[in-house]
Parts: structure tokens; C-alpha cells; sequence
């Protein structure tokens, strides 16, 4: 469990800033995310901020989360399988590049309650799984092209939600 506590924090990373489980090997993890004073903020300046993978979860409790890929993500094949998120009402996910939520695991299990989404090319993109989305705003504030130069990225054509299949080899 880790508070803000109203604190902003900034990470520079060359790819995911934070990672949820493990990309090698199989085993749970989980992380819970909240900022019990209110403005606290986690940036991640350069990629994806949260990636989560091999049966974990991520929960979300309040905050605002920035990244210049996605905010939220996890990857799709067979050994980064059925990851959990959970965003509650009043938390914010902003993309500055690209798709806000990106869910293309195999297994996903995603709940969305209350929060806020706002994405440059898309708010969230799901490619496997379930979602659940309530009460929650989802915006799309540009255009261009997909930071995320793989074939088996987000769908970034500025869509609130997209709902679509990667290839075959995902499930």
C-alpha cells in the first residue's frame, strides 16, 4: 500500500516506471495506490507508468496518474496473463502521447468507477478480457500517430473506448 500523501513524484525510466508481478516468471503481486491528502501526483515522464502482469493487481484509490504512453498497462502474451486493475471514483488517468488504458492481457479483469480519463489518441483500449466501466469520464484531448511503435499496441484512433483483437496469438 503506498500514500502520496499529497506528494507529486516524477519517474524518467526508459520503460515501465513501475511494474506490478514479475515479466519472467510466474507469482502474484499487488500494489495499491491512494493519496490520502489530496493533489498528490505519480508522472511518468517518458513511457508507461503502471504495468501489470502474471496475476497481480493494481488498485487505485484516488490520485492522479500521468504517463506520456499509458497510464495503465499490462501486456498480452501467455506469461503476463489475467491481470487485475481496479480505479475508483475520483482518480485520474492521463496519457499525454498516447491511450490512457491500455488492456490487452489474456484474462483481464478491469473495473473503472468514477474516474477520470483523459488520453491524446484514445481513453481506453482493451484487446482481452473484461471491463467494467461506471460513472467515469473518458476524453480524448489529440491525434497523431501511436508512441508505441509495436504492431500489437493500444488502438490509438481516438476512440473513448476501443474494444478490439491484436492477432492471433492473443487471446
Amino acid at each position: 500500500r503506498f500514500d502520496l500523501n499529497g506528494y507529486n513524484l516524477t519517474m524518467d525510466v526508459d520503460y515501465s516506471a513501475i511494474v506490478i508481478g514479475n515479466t519472467s516468471v510466474s507469482g502474484k503481486a499487488s500494489l495499491t495506490v491512494l493519496d490520502s491528502k489530496g493533489g498528490g501526483k505519480v508522472n511518468a515522464t517518458n513511457n508507461y507508468l503502471f504495468f501489470v502482469c502474471n496475476e497481480s493487481t493494481l488498485t487505485l484509490e484516488s490520485g492522479r496518474f500521468e504517463a506520456n504512453y499509458s497510464a495503465v498497462a499490462g501486456n498480452a502474451n501467455g506469461r503476463y496473463s489475467t491481470p487485475t486493475f481496479t480505479v475508483e471514483k475520483g482518480v485520474e488517468l492521463v496519457s499525454h502521447g498516447d491511450v490512457a488504458v491500455f488492456l490487452p492481457a489474456e484474462g483481464t479483469k478491469a473495473t473503472i468507477t468514477g474516474a477520470t480519463i483523459t488520453g491524446k489518441l484514445g481513453g481506453v483500449s482493451i484487446a482481452a478480457g473484461d471491463i467494467t466501466i461506471q460513472n467515469t469520464k473518458i476524453s480524448v484531448v489529440g491525434s497523431g500517430t501511436s508512441l508505441d511503435d509495436w504492431t500489437q499496441g493500444p488502438n490509438s484512433d481516438g476512440s473513448a473506448i476501443a474494444i478490439h483483437k491484436l492477432s492471433d496469438s492473443y487471446k
